[in-house]
């Protein structure tokens, strides 16, 4: 396993309101994570690029409504949470673009490390897993994107596990990723619902808002997580 191996999880949707940073909070917070400010009712963030590009803030300490205030004025920030002994990173992007569609939230900041069993521990891993798809399933029912994906990232290069445009015939994907998230349009590109609902993974998920969510496999793996059971069956 290299160093540089983060966590990246990307929700993508045609259009970013004012509303989707206080969703994203509330969703987090209500599967126990909480931000790194140590004054209640506040949250630690960072702005990170604005207008002109990249020009980071330092952190700050303030409300859900101040940061979100400020985006109107930036294009993107981070709010730091809690977790384990690691740090997420929740970054929201008010006009920032990834690819050609846009992407109002994406996640990281998160080490492999914590999720290696020969560093942790079987149970210790066990539960940070549960703990991290419980946020991305909040997330997921809060935002509800177009489409979305977690992984845990490396230095091998390969992107093609993670959908880049939220029109289906346009996923440019070879593989799958640990966690993929499909609305109604991509349901029905991948076959219809109960196709999806029939796919060899891990586990689906129905989502209160109709999504379907794809657990690939039980975790996601340090080396990489690309893998090609069931996109035949999803995207052929």
């Amino acid at each position: 396993m290299g160093v540089d191996v983060f966590l990246i999880g990307m929700m993508l949707r045609d259009s970013w309101d004012d509303t989707t940073v206080a969703a994203a909070h509330e969703a987090l917070t209500s599967v126990g994570l909480k931000s790194t400010s140590d004054r209640e009712g506040m949250i630690t963030y960072e702005i990170t690029a604005n207008e002109d590009g990249y020009s980071s803030s330092g952190r700050n300490q303030d409300t859900v409504s101040e940061f979100t205030q400020r985006l109107y004025e930036a294009k993107s920030g981070d709010i730091h949470y809690e977790f384990d002994s690691g740090r997420l990173r929740v970054t929201h992007r008010s006009s920032a673009e990834f690819g050609d569609c846009s992407m109002p939230v994406g996640l990281g900041g998160l080490s492999a490390h914590l999720f290696d069993p020969e560093t942790s521990g079987d149970d210790v891993v066990a539960r940070r897993t549960e703990k991290l798809y419980d946020a991305f399933v909040g997330l997921s029912e809060a935002i509800d994107p177009d489409v979305a994906s977690l992984v845990l990232w490396n230095d091998h290069g390969r992107t093609d596990m993670i959908p880049e445009a939220t029109t289906p015939s346009e996923h440019d994907m070879n593989a799958l990723p640990w966690l993929l998230l499909l609305s109604e349009p991509w349901i029905d590109y991948c076959g219809g619902r109960e196709h999806v609902l029939q796919a060899p993974v891990y586990d689906i998920n129905v989502l209160d808002t109709g999504s379907i969510l794809l657990r690939v496999q039980e975790r996601p793996s340090v080396n990489g997580c690309r893998y090609e059971s069931g996109f035949e069956h999803l995207f052929d």
